[in-house]
């Protein structure tokens, strides 16, 4: 496990804080129990993409703009819109037969592990930062990703599961229960839509 303390002296040889600017950083930090790479650009101490780039660099990964990348969504379906979803990631491309996936938290030990296991293949981690993960999730997955993984998790929770992955349903379709998940879904969709001046 890497050292915080080297992240720190890291930022500090890059040039991206000073020791005061570290200093007040560390210090919200703790005040708000807030990770220290949240908390720089936040305060305006640095740019969040410098942070990042310093994050991939100290854990000897690449660092990617997903903006500025053409990302094929035939790659995005190698993992299910939930699962990204849930675990803030996105696959960008294939390598070698390894699918190379996008995140925000290298420090997660577990992550990459929980991916790996999931889909059953090597996987190889890029970073960017966490405003990069959101906007392609929604470009790639659809308005409503995170929506539609809320609505699944409380289906499941009250009884029968609704697959939305193919056409296979899980349930039986004239349940109250799924009519009102699919009704609840349409409604958030329509509302963050609008929240995203989409129409």
């Amino acid at each position: 496990m890497r050292e915080p303390k080297a992240f720190e002296q890291l930022l500090l040889h890059r040039g991206v804080l000073d020791d005061s600017k570290l200093e007040r950083a560390r210090l919200e930090s703790a005040k708000n129990q807030m990770p220290l790479v949240e908390v720089i650009p936040q305060l305006g101490l640095a740019s969040i993409e410098s942070v990042y780039k310093i994050l991939a660099e100290f854990c000897e990964m690449p660092f990617v703009l997903l903006s500025r990348e053409e990302i094929d969504p035939a790659i995005a379906s190698k993992a299910p819109a939930r699962f990204a979803t849930h675990y803030g990631f996105v696959p960008i491309n294939e390598r070698n037969g390894a699918l190379v996936v996008a995140i925000s938290d290298p420090l997660n030990p577990q992550l990459l592990d929980d991916i790996r296991l999931v889909l059953k293949r090597r996987v190889e981690p890029v970073v960017t930062t966490p405003g990069e993960i959101v906007r392609l999730t929604k470009t790639l997955y659809g308005v409503g990703a995170d929506t539609m993984e809320r609505i699944l998790i409380d289906a499941e929770a009250e009884g029968p599961v609704l697959t939305l992955e193919g056409t296979a349903v899980g349930a039986d379709l004239g349940d109250d229960t799924i009519d009102a998940s699919i009704i609840k879904f349409v409604n958030e969709l329509i509302l963050e839509a609008i929240q995203s001046d989409t129409t």
